[in-house]
């Protein structure tokens, strides 16, 4: 873009130049700009300038109005969208740039995940919402924190099985994990970062037309989570269906300290044995139910805002509250062992390792390794 000795060159909206697109003026010329232009490459009477800020008040003699030309990357962006949603296109962003890590952008949209791995910080807000598109098997993932304000959400609209995130959640606000599937055989939204905050996360199958169940699977690390998971949303789109929510934790500290409330016919699935963190509060209305699939240890158990005595809990002893195989092994005085020290690992073959620790007190008669990828390893490794 050149203006020229004499020209006026007026800017109302901030993606009016693309940022790669050098500016030259000629001394003479005018901007008239009511908006920031933010710009790579900035060029009076020939002279690249440095990075910065340029208004009216630094070159009364060429700019006026209220707007400013920023020379250089910003670090907070607006999410304004376009064609599509898409996480990844710089159309989509103000000013029109790809984020980067470090950087902040503000959202009160739908944005879309792809499979471009997200780097900035992203904050949704005012009814913004987060919609997945990856199934598992796509892995899509953001590197940079995503924070949830009131009334946001994450969901997605879908004809397959469900969809899956990565990503370091922070629920700033009362939101909504929102689930639509029309697959007869239900749908399952997988978050696998980890979650943190102290505010209420509505679970709700939202349905697509068809009667199913819409899972939540945690597969993350929650520990810094410590609001409550409540599956009591019923459908805003069909309200006459039967569809069942779901919550299922299957990893250490899926459920953090969060209490747990579950409508009618829903229900709680408890799949890994450490999957709450010390203690299970948990509120079951109506026909809600906990399935265990697993042994489930804590220190203090809660139902429906009672205490309850150390022992064990299954589908035997309590059949309205508890169903599945699984127990749940209610031990105030339980105290997990640290962990092993000085591990090393020699390998014995193309797909087996000899793995071995420092042994002391809290871990002499060993560890089981509840997950062991396949990895190689050509000379003796310390893990």
């Amino acid at each position: 873009v050149q203006v020229l000795s004499g020209a006026t060159l007026k800017v109302d909206h901030e993606s009016a130049i693309q940022p790669n697109a050098p500016l030259q003026v000629e001394s003479g010329a005018t901007l008239e700009l009511s908006v920031t232009v933010t710009l790579s490459e900035f060029y009076i009477d020939g002279s690249m300038q440095a990075p910065g800020e340029y208004d009216a008040q630094s070159n009364p003699d060429l700019i006026s109005g209220s707007g400013k030309v920023l020379v250089g990357r910003p670090s907070v962006f607006i999410f304004v969208g376009g064609a599509n949603g898409n996480w990844d296109e710089p159309a989509n962003f103000s000013p029109a740039l790809l984020p980067e890590a470090g950087d902040t952008v503000l959202c009160e949209l739908e944005i879309e995940t792809t499979s471009t791995v997200f780097q900035a910080n992203l904050f949704i807000s005012k009814g913004g919402r987060l919609r997945l598109r990856g199934d598992p098997s796509k892995n899509h993932r953001s590197a940079g924190d995503i924070h949830f304000n009131d009334g946001t959400s994450i969901a997605y609209n879908t004809g397959g099985t469900g969809m899956y995130i990565n990503a370091p959640v922070f629920v700033d606000g009362d939101m909504i994990l929102n689930m639509e599937s029309g697959n007869e055989v239900g749908s399952t939204m997988t978050l696998s970062g980890p979650i943190s905050g102290d505010d209420t996360v509505f679970v709700r199958n939202n349905g697509k037309g068809v009667e199913n169940f819409g899972r939540v699977l945690l597969q993350g690390d929650n520990r810094n989570f410590t609001g409550v998971w409540d599956l009591t949303l019923a459908s805003d789109k069909y309200p006459d269906l039967i569809l069942d929510t779901w919550i299922e934790g299957s990893s250490m500290n899926a459920f953090g300290t969060g209490k747990i409330v579950a409508g009618d016919f829903n229900k709680v699935i408890l799949n890994h044995k450490f999957c709450v963190t010390d203690t299970r509060n948990l509120t079951l209305e109506g026909n809600g139910i906990a399935e265990l699939k697993t042994t489930v240890v804590v220190k203090g158990f809660y139902l429906n805002g009672e205490k309850q005595a150390n022992g064990s809990y299954d589908a035997s002893t309590h059949p309205g509250v508890f169903a599945g195989s699984g127990m749940l092994v209610v031990d105030s005085e339980l105290k997990l062992p640290a962990g092993p020290t000085g591990l090393e690992a020699t390998r014995v073959s193309h797909d087996q390792a000899s793995i071995f620790w420092t042994i002391h007190a809290d871990n002499a008669y060993g560890h089981v390794i509840l997950k062991l990828s396949l990895i190689h390893i050509s000379e003796p490794t310390r893990l």
